[in-house]
């Protein structure tokens, strides 16, 4: 692959997921002027505790599918389809169960670690069906992704976008919190329907001939999950848990409030470096077999890339600063530094989130994890102990600490392995 092919691809993935998400990006700042800013933080926190699962769902299952379908896609139909039928089980599985935690046990988890309000307990049961669509239209994303349906994501983030903003800005205005959470219900339901639609109609003009070896599934699919399931729920759940932590010591949730709305703005980072780092898991897994060479100029090629653009991002975010969070009310403009601090996590993020991306496609996900165990510990460690920065300052220095380290680790990793990690892993069928 060429760096047209890099910028062609990550193009149409960029603008499919700018427009797609520009509903929510103003849904939050909607959010913030017509809620209270303790009630904005509660909101936040419930989202970010969605955000852990689907995390988890997302780069396990979808990451392992979207390496796996890049491997099989041009076998076409019949390989592809049993991988897809697989990916879109486990989600759902998943989704049910953990949306049944939400609602059988969510009065204890919000007292627990919301502080026990009779509002955001209600609020976080009700997002059980927040998190059953939005694991859904993740797990379409990455299969739309690992077919190479890149023109479709685009259309897919605008066709939800026009749909659902009359909706989002309707249930947010008119039934405060509730509304919030199920503004964003609704815009995953109509993404995940949108975008399986756009699944069939490409699957429709492939190979008819129907699967007959359910190998590809058990080798290809299962094998690795189990580990980056776990290397997700450790790294989401630690950054849940240092929102907690802020909640606990600050007996409540404007500190949250005031660090996840400059969060936005590095999600803006992370889904403009997302398009190309999601084409770079593919364009590592399907290197030419046994050409280190090849694998290693794709991988400097999507670094600067990545780099380049999160670097750029940040700096305009920076001097933009006080006018972005301006955009959320006056209360949130006066701490407009924090979108200093979120720049630097999202360069940092990223380039972590490439070396990721790297570690698996050479099948190196054990060390994926013992990374995520080492941020998550010295992370923790600094928002429970560090006495240096207070505040929502001192929950955006945690996540530092946490994207530090785990860059610092991959890079010790794949320094050590460095000759496995630029050969090409090759599927084993056999398995």
């Amino acid at each position: 692959m060429t760096i047209k092919r890099l910028l062609s691809s990550s193009f149409f993935l960029l603008i499919g997921n700018f427009i797609g998400r520009l509903s929510m990006f103003f849904a939050n700042i909607l959010a913030a002027r017509v809620l209270a800013q303790d009630i904005f933080g509660q909101y936040m926190l419930i989202r970010s505790t969605i955000s852990v699962v689907d995390a988890v769902a997302n780069a396990s299952i979808g990451n392992m599918a979207v390496k796996t379908l890049s491997n099989y896609s041009h076998e076409g139909k019949s390989s592809v389809l049993p991988i897809i039928k697989s990916v879109v089980l486990i989600n759902l599985m998943l989704a049910v169960a953990f949306s049944a935690v939400l609602v059988l046990f969510g009065e204890y988890i919000s007292k627990a670690f919301f502080l026990g309000g009779a509002e955001i307990t209600f609020a976080l049961q009700a997002s059980g069906l927040l998190l059953l669509f939005a694991l859904l239209a993740s797990a379409a994303q990455k299969i739309l992704i690992g077919i190479e349906g890149y023109n479709e994501v685009a259309v897919g983030g605008l066709i939800t976008t026009v749909i659902a903003f009359p909706a989002i800005y309707w249930l947010t205005t008119s039934f405060g919190l509730l509304g919030a959470i199920f503004a964003a219900t609704a815009y995953f339901f109509i993404d995940a329907c949108v975008k399986y639609a756009l699944v069939a109609k490409i699957l429709k003009h492939w190979k008819v001939s129907l699967p007959n070896n359910v190998g590809i599934l058990k080798s290809a699919i299962l094998r690795d999950t189990a580990v980056l399931a776990f290397a997700a729920a450790i790294t989401g759940a630690s950054l849940w848990y240092l929102r907690v932590l802020s909640v606990e010591q600050s007996s409540g949730f404007n500190i949250v409030a005031a660090f996840d709305a400059a969060y936005q703005y590095l999600t803006v980072i992370m889904l403009v470096t997302g398009a190309t780092t999601s084409v770079a898991l593919q364009m590592l897994t399907k290197a030419t077999p046994g050409n280190k060479s090849s694998k290693k100029q794709m991988f400097v090629l999507n670094m600067l890339t990545n780099v380049a653009i999160a670097s750029t991002i940040a700096i305009i975010f920076s001097a933009f600063s006080r006018e972005l969070m301006q955009l959320y009310g006056d209360g949130y403009a006066q701490q407009h530094a924090l979108v200093y601090y979120v720049s630097a996590i999202g360069v940092l993020a990223t380039i972590s989130s490439l070396l990721d991306k790297l570690l698996m496609s050479s099948n190196l996900q054990l060390f994926i994890l013992v990374t995520s165990v080492l941020g998550a510990a010295t992370s923790l460690l600094f928002m429970s102990y560090a006495g240096v920065v207070e505040g929502a300052v001192k929950l955006a220095c945690s996540s530092i600490v946490y994207y530090s380290t785990t860059t610092l680790a991959f890079l010790v990793v794949i320094t050590v392995n460095w000759g496995s990690v630029f050969l090409p892993a090759e599927i084993d069928d056999s398995k």
